[in-house]
């Protein structure tokens, strides 16, 4: 098996994939071609004109008359094409079927299987020939079983695709979005059965990265040599974007942008790390200048909602959110969105909808776990909270929002054991506000262990936490209390260069003033004696 990438094979699956409509999955190869080998000839085999007949309808977008037209054909051009054609019709209709305004998403039900009887509808036409198919044709048969709900169905014949024909970028992404929904019983004998290929690599960064395993992910990247093509770049701001490292991540979305300023696959992640960042003006410019490229693709539209998010207009978000779901079913990665903006306006009955289905479509989001976390705190029912905000952590263990979010509702419990270890993991885990250490002090203070409290107020302030601007008001109150607590704890420790360095702190706010000159006095006193 090739481990390393090849002019000949790519341009070999190039010819198959174009011909076979897999346009994806063909741009994909074209990209590697165009860099190892920019002017290289490719020429697609001879096609039976039956099959160009369909082909060029299905092009035009006729995908119904296609798969009726190749009706009484049975080789493996033909029920490859007949079967993606009515696989792009039925979905076609589904989305046609979506209501076309935003208050729909009030009445989900949970667990929303009604769209499977549509793609169940086709399933028969093509089982009777599921153990002939050619690779392609098997990878098409798994995604029409995908579709139809049949995840546990699907997985062997996306495998047994992936080792017939590894140079299919669709078929890896296919099998990426089955995976996550299963257990590590299933995920390593998945991957074990893999080819040896520079492909499986490729994925395997993709499926570290999904997993949150970051610094895995990170490490395997540096070892594949591979053109620095469009779709690389966008892999490895990907896996910064996860790893929350936000500046190399930024570089790289710019880089890609650069590479390739017509791309829109993958901005979506970049305007989430605009928002997050608050990099308004940023934002602004990007927004504008996808709506330039195509106003309407579900990238441009996730990107225009994060602008109107940042600017508080959530309503006006939810609905670029909602339209990106009615022109593609597929990008679940809105209903995250779309459930944050519906917290934002105090509307939890639909923040909880639109979460679920972001569940349903990914179950190792946590980040639509943490947001059914979010929403059910909100509702003051925080044992369903703990319920959500545990699912996330153990999906995502080196977050330290969800840590925090965890300890927060066992502290407004007066569970204090299990509120500490949580914010303990928030501090492992590069707290980067550094609330997890507040948080701490203040328990360990409650709690009466003043020299962890201490410990944990002082690791703070010298990590340059204290002080730091923008900071909520609830916080700088907390961080003053901090502060003079250390005066007198060093005071009572007779320490009194530390206990006056506090001292001296207490003195820039105009509420702890008097605090700040009793202890100096105390001081003074004692030294004198």
């Amino acid at each position: 098996m090739e481990t390393t990438l090849s002019l000949d094979s790519l341009k070999e699956a190039y010819c198959v994939l174009e011909t076979r409509c897999l346009f994806d999955s063909s741009s994909w190869v074209l990209e590697f071609i165009s860099i190892v080998d920019s002017n290289c000839q490719v020429s697609l085999p001879v096609m039976n004109i039956s099959f160009v007949i369909s082909r060029n309808l299905f092009m035009k977008g006729e995908f119904k008359k296609a798969a009726f037209s190749l009706k009484n054909h049975q080789d493996q051009l033909s029920l490859g094409l007949r079967m993606l054609s009515m696989l792009l019709q039925t979905q076609r209709q589904v989305e046609q079927n979506l209501p076309a305004d935003t208050s729909f998403i009030c009445n989900l039900p949970v667990i929303a299987t009604h769209n499977f009887d549509n793609f169940r509808e086709c399933l028969g036409d093509f089982e009777v020939f599921s153990e002939q198919f050619d690779p392609i044709n098997q990878y098409l048969y798994g995604a029409l079983l995908t579709k139809c709900g049949y995840y546990d169905r699907a997985l062997p014949y996306i495998i047994r695709s992936l080792n017939g024909f590894p140079i299919n970028y669709s078929a890896w992404k296919l099998l990426l979005s089955v995976l996550i929904r299963f257990d590590d019983s299933i995920i390593s004998p998945s991957v074990t059965a893999l080819p040896k290929h520079w492909c499986t690599k490729v994925f395997q960064i993709s499926l570290l990265s999904e997993l949150q395993q970051t610094e895995a992910a990170i490490r395997m990247f540096s070892e594949i040599k591979l053109p620095r093509t469009p779709s690389i770049i966008a892999l490895e701001a990907t896996i910064h974007y996860h790893h929350r490292n936000f500046d190399q991540a930024c570089s790289l979305f710019q880089e890609l942008r650069t590479s390739d300023p017509l791309r829109l696959e993958s901005l979506e992640l970049y305007s989430n790390l605009l928002f997050v960042l608050e990099d308004l003006a940023t934002l602004s410019e990007l927004a504008q200048s996808l709506s330039q490229i195509d106003k309407y693709r579900p990238e441009t539209l996730s990107v225009a909602g994060n602008y109107y998010a940042l600017n508080q207009k959530h309503e006006e978000a939810i609905e670029q959110f909602s339209m990106a779901l009615r022109f593609d079913s597929q990008f679940t990665f809105a209903w995250t969105l779309i459930g944050h903006e519906y917290v934002e306006i105090e509307n939890i009955t639909a923040a909880t909808a639109a979460y679920t289905k972001a569940y349903e479509a990914n179950p190792r989001d946590f980040r639509a776990l943490y947001g059914l976390g979010r929403a059910y705190e909100i509702s003051k029912m925080p044992y369903h909270a703990i319920l959500f905000y545990k699912n996330a952590v153990t999906m995502n263990p080196f977050d330290s929002r969800l840590w925090m979010a965890l300890g927060e509702c066992y502290e407004e419990l007066s569970e204090t054991g299990n509120a500490i270890k949580c914010y303990q993991r928030a501090v492992c885990n590069s707290d980067n506000e550094g609330s997890s250490l507040i948080r701490l002090g203040k328990l360990y203070k409650n709690e009466g262990d003043i020299d962890r409290a201490a410990f944990c107020y002082e690791s703070y302030y010298n990590k340059k936490y204290f002080g730091k601007p923008d900071i909520d008001g609830e916080q700088k109150e907390e961080e003053f209390e901090s502060i003079q607590f250390l005066s007198h704890y060093y005071f009572g420790k007779s320490n009194f260069v530390k206990s006056e360095q506090f001292a001296q702190v207490l003195l820039s706010d105009t509420g702890y003033v008097a605090e700040g000159n009793a202890i100096l006095k105390d001081i003074r006193s004692k030294q004198q004696n």
